[in-house]
């Protein structure tokens, strides 16, 4: 459990660095410019962070280990969770391609599946579906 929340609590502190980025728009190139974000806030954190940064933001991004794969399937889940939300749904009204939502959808069905940990992938596919159902998706 420590291991998960670790994970959970500082993959993103790379965007300290280079601010966050929409899901539906980041790509790879983002992901790198997060991992030198980390050197950067490595240099700038104590000791019990600096030690681990690195390998906590490896274990999320290039997930190994079960810890990694639950912290990134919960984190992708999160985030699919949001647009399901009125402010979410008011995001993908004003300035999000309905399309573009769909297409996140499919493609976090497919890293979900391939995380290991079906009754998440499950729960998303009764959230993509009943979005689907309200005319949110297409």
């Amino acid at each position: 459990f420590d291991a998960v929340v670790k994970i959970i609590m500082m993959h993103d502190m790379g965007e300290i660095e280079t601010g966050d980025v929409i899901t539906t728009r980041k790509t790879n190139a983002h992901v790198l410019n997060e991992r030198k974000g980390i050197s950067r806030v490595r240099k700038q954190s104590p000791d019990f962070v600096a030690r681990e940064i690195d390998t906590i933001f490896d274990a999320f991004e290039w997930p190994k280990t079960l810890e990694g794969r639950f912290a990134k399937a919960i984190d992708k889940f999160e985030g699919m969770l949001f647009w399901s939300t009125d402010s979410g749904i008011q995001m993908i009204k004003s300035f999000q391609n309905p399309k573009t939502i769909m297409n996140y959808y499919l493609n976090l069905e497919k890293i979900l599946e391939n995380l290991g940990f079906e009754k998440i992938h499950q729960y998303m596919i009764v959230v993509r579906d009943d979005m689907i159902r309200r005319g949110v998706l297409n």
